[in-house]
């Protein structure tokens, strides 16, 4: 079973590390990130939350207002300099935890 960890050596890189044209972010988009859940209830989202805190991805909630101006909390994981990388991370993450996930634009 994989073990999501704080220190993953895949979440934002050092100037080293050589990206092809292919693995970097559009210009648009500097990093990506994992989305769990989106909630219209704050309290909701704290449910998501404590569940993920034992998990050690380090989640958070990120209060977002749509076009209509209505607020939504949405529970994320991770800073990620490639796609790539965080749909591994959205893989061991279903697998071990049972809950969907997916890549979105930080």
């Amino acid at each position: 079973m994989l073990k999501l960890i704080k220190k993953n050596p895949n979440i934002v890189s050092d100037s080293k590390t050589k990206l092809s044209d292919k693995d970097k972010a559009p210009y648009y988009v500097k990093y990506w990130t994992i989305q769990v859940s989106s909630n219209e209830l704050p309290e909701s989202a704290n449910i998501i939350l404590n569940k993920l805190e034992k998990c050690d991805c380090s989640p958070y909630i990120s209060n977002e207002v749509d076009h209509e101006g209505k607020d939504w909390y949405r529970v994320k994981f991770g800073k990620y300099i490639t796609h790539k990388q965080a749909k591994n991370d959205v893989i061991a993450f279903k697998n071990s935890y049972g809950m969907d996930a997916f890549v979105t634009k930080m």
